[in-house]
């Protein structure tokens, strides 16, 4: 085992060293999900509500009592992290929060070596080893270790999900299939392994579970699949089965909450309410693309909304606010549907009369939520160096793998092209592009051993 571990990394020296390095994440990970130093964000707080609510067999609700009236409803939130949390609880035999944050942190650390095994797989042992470490000791990572957050565990989930993916697609279909292919083409060691094709598309919807934005990718890695099978010989079906088994084993994980959400809702609803919420407020452009100024601004031009809210008890949220104005301006319909329709009715007006406002603010917006910090921790002058300096060199190495021709590079690439446009249409956040951490650390392993490498050499051609 420790023969294969080592092979696996490259060598001695890259496998101690991935060891030690894991052990430090883990132990960070681990001090933060104990201690719990952070006062929880109210996302924490509202996963925390509702995994209680299920263990309780209260359903999927943020409880209750009168204190939960003013709260935005459960079901804007998806399953996945509430539904991992109660099973904790259920196993534990009690609602301990510090055992489910200990099981996270344990989850997340697996982020470690998955961004080594990246990184590796674009520039060899030594930019896995540089996709490791800030990996390891990120410090919103680390924060969030300490809340019931998704971000932690979802750098891990989205990591084992793109190296499966490249797992599957490592080799081509085979010329002919053999006399027993019915029984062979699933084994692990075929050309095109059934089994990595399957576990890339559970490892996906899971991740649809638990952050909704990454349901996208539901379509891009299948597609991404199609594209490279396609010069693939055998016949058309060949081809096309294994994308079809990835996009049908990510749909097999999310289909259970569908069902159950259309049994509530009586409408089709895959994973959660509240993307009308989100959609509208990413389209509030008097607000500009920083979605703190999104509720002060909506408010003061709203002040009704402010006085109607103010009785109730804690601070008003922006859902809240848009929710109550759509229910003003389209009475008696879905609120998030009429919130879908107002926010495509906004940038429908805003593209037609003031096109060039509308390109800055999208460029804003993406900016933002690639660049700005995503706690106040990284605005500290050594965080926020390395934030930069990582975000430089994955750019760096991102140029150098799409120049090579490199799959792993084009993967990423599609990736973070479909991130980027789900933060230009939804609300920015640097939430949704934390999880890219292990992606973000590969490529970024990847342009600094490269230009180190031709630093040496004297000259810098990719």
């Amino acid at each position: 085992m420790r023969e294969r571990f080592q092979s696996a990394c490259g060598g001695r020296g890259p496998a101690l060293l991935l060891a030690v390095v894991f052990a430090l994440g883990l132990g960070l990970r681990l001090d933060c999900a104990i201690r719990a130093p952070q006062e929880p964000v109210d996302d924490a707080r509202a996963y925390s509500r509702i995994a209680h609510s299920l263990y309780e067999g209260e359903g999927f609700t943020q409880g209750t009592g009168p204190d939960t009236r003013h709260l935005q409803s459960a079901s804007n939130y998806t399953p996945g992290l509430p539904l991992l949390t109660a099973g904790i609880y259920e196993l534990r035999r009690a609602p301990d929060e510090e055992t489910a944050r200990i099981v996270l942190a344990l989850l997340s650390s697996l982020a470690i070596p998955l961004a080594f095994f990246l990184g590796k797989r674009l520039g060899g042992p030594s930019a896995g080893l540089l996709a490791a470490v800030p990996t390891a000791i990120y410090p919103v990572l680390l924060e969030y270790s300490g809340m019931l957050m998704t971000e932690p565990v979802g750098t891990a989930l989205l990591a084992a999900t793109i190296l499966a993916f490249l797992w599957a697609t490592d080799k081509a279909p085979p010329p002919q299939p053999p006399p027993d292919a019915k029984r062979r083409r699933w084994r692990p060691d075929s050309q095109r392994p059934g089994a990595a094709w399957c576990l890339a598309g559970l490892l996906l919807g899971a991740m649809a579970m638990l952050r909704p934005e990454y349901a996208i990718l539901i379509v891009v890695l299948p597609g991404i699949a199609l594209l490279r099978l396609r010069h693939g010989e055998g016949t058309q079906w060949r081809r096309l089965a294994p994308a079809a088994l990835m996009a049908a084993c990510a749909c097999l994980v999310i289909l259970p909450w569908t069902i159950r959400n259309f049994v509530v809702f009586d409408r089709f609803v895959p994973l959660s309410t509240g993307g009308g919420q989100v959609l509208y407020q990413g389209s509030y452009v008097p607000a500009g693309p920083d979605p703190e100024r999104m509720g002060p601004v909506f408010l003061d031009r709203h002040p009704w909304i402010r006085r109607e809210l103010a009785p109730q008890p804690g601070p008003i949220y922006r859902g809240q606010a848009v929710a109550l104005l759509a229910e003003r301006l389209h009475p008696g319909e879905d609120t998030d549907t009429a919130l879908r329709g107002m926010a495509l009715d906004a940038y429908a007006d805003t593209a037609t009369e003031e096109p060039l406002r509308l390109t800055g603010f999208l460029a804003g917006k993406v900016w933002l939520a690639w660049t700005s910090p995503a706690r106040g921790v990284m605005r500290a002058p050594l965080w926020r160096a390395l934030q930069l300096a990582l975000l430089l060199a994955a750019a760096v190495g991102l140029v150098v793998g799409l120049l090579r021709r490199s799959f792993e590079a084009i993967v990423l690439g599609a990736l973070f092209l479909a991130v980027t446009l789900v933060q230009a249409t939804f609300i920015a956040s640097p939430r949704r592009t934390l999880m890219l951490l292990p992606e973000i650390s590969a490529l970024a392993g990847l342009g600094l051993t490269w230009a180190i490498a031709r630093a040496r050499r004297g000259s810098l051609p990719p």
